[in-house]
């Protein structure tokens, strides 16, 4: 049996937190390393390097107001490696990236495309456009690009919504904003609302006036392939000073999360607050086999105004690998 407990400190503070654990003996520095971030709408994910770990596992968290994340892309940088439903992804150019011309002021004159690729089958598209109407043709052609199962359009910065494509200024670097399309626009797959695209991504702009096709080609090729984009995101590469296409370390390539699990709903003791009458727990793998599991923690908070320190403590019935430091392997079919 595999057991991980952390103890997790909340603060009164909005921004991300970088909260790390490391599974082995306590006070020692050996084990490894878990990762996970706290967003200001009190989400948490841990990313679970699922490895032989017979030990408890302690996290901890250290929360920096007015820090930014950088993760570098074939073409543009993102503030996160990761994003769900909701969420805002903030991209801009660095002078790595002198094969883009720039974004335009306007949110709405740049058309997004999202592409969705998993370990093995087909890939999904989906298109954040100002009017969809007259991209059809091209979001027609996407759906019948090989290795493409699917394509689809939203429209964004309608008025009864929150705006999802933005272009704001910051200490003289234009940014593009993007948030990612609704639990509504992603969900469904399998008629279940909560069942989202998820999985690692590509994340291509393009200007909304270009006639040229979408880069829906990127279900089959990478964006370091790719030319004449504004921006263009999936594998990330380490910030080392460089150009260089070294892998991140720890985020290899972008990836879109699931909706976020409760955790109320998810744990059984005590009770309160635990209710324990979720049937599933969501979660996506990434382009290294890692799970990925957003979590909601809002339902087990002792303090509402401040809040307070709690542990939790969890367990898996997926034996931990004879082997030392290898992996665990998720079964695709029980």
């Amino acid at each position: 049996m595999s057991r991980f407990e952390i103890s997790k400190r909340w603060l009164p503070v909005a921004g991300n937190a970088d909260c790390r654990a490391y599974c082995g003996n306590p006070g020692s520095a050996e084990g490894t390393q878990f990762l996970g971030f706290r967003t200001p709408s009190t989400l948490l994910l841990l990313l679970f390097l699922l490895a032989d770990c017979r030990h408890v596992a302690v996290a901890a968290c250290n929360i920096i107001p007015g820090t930014t994340l950088t993760f570098r892309g074939a073409l543009g940088t993102t503030d996160r490696p990761f994003a769900g439903p909701g969420d805002v992804i903030e991209l801009r150019l660095s002078p790595c990236d002198q094969g883009s011309p720039g974004f335009s002021a306007l949110g709405a004159d740049q058309v997004v495309t999202l592409v969705f690729s998993p370990p093995n089958g087909p890939s999904s598209i989906v298109l954040l456009a100002r009017d969809c109407t007259a991209l059809e043709s091209r979001r027609a052609v996407c759906g019948a690009t090989a290795g493409v199962a699917r394509a689809g359009c939203v429209p964004i910065n309608r008025p009864d919504r929150p705006i999802d494509l933005d272009v704001v200024e910051r200490e003289g670097i234009r940014r593009l904003r993007i948030r990612v399309p609704s639990i509504a626009a992603l969900g469904g797959i399998d008629g279940v609302p909560e069942h989202t695209l998820s999985g690692p991504a590509a994340i291509a702009v393009t200007p909304a006036s270009d006639a040229a096709p979408l880069p829906c080609d990127l279900a089959t090729t990478s964006c370091a392939s790719h030319s004449g984009l504004l921006a263009c995101i999936d594998a990330l590469f380490a910030i080392d000073g460089t150009c260089g296409s070294e892998p991140n370390p720890t985020f290899s390539h972008f990836t879109i999360l699931p909706v976020p699990n409760s955790y109320q709903a998810l744990c059984t003791d005590p009770h309160p607050p635990c209710d324990g009458t979720a049937t599933e727990a969501r979660f996506t793998i990434d382009t290294d086999g890692n799970a990925l599991m957003p979590m909601d923690w809002r339902g087990i908070l002792l303090g509402q105004g401040v809040p307070i320190a709690r542990q939790l403590r969890g367990s898996t019935s997926i034996d931990a690998s004879l082997a030392v430091h290898a992996p665990i392997r998720i079964p695709r079919k029980w």
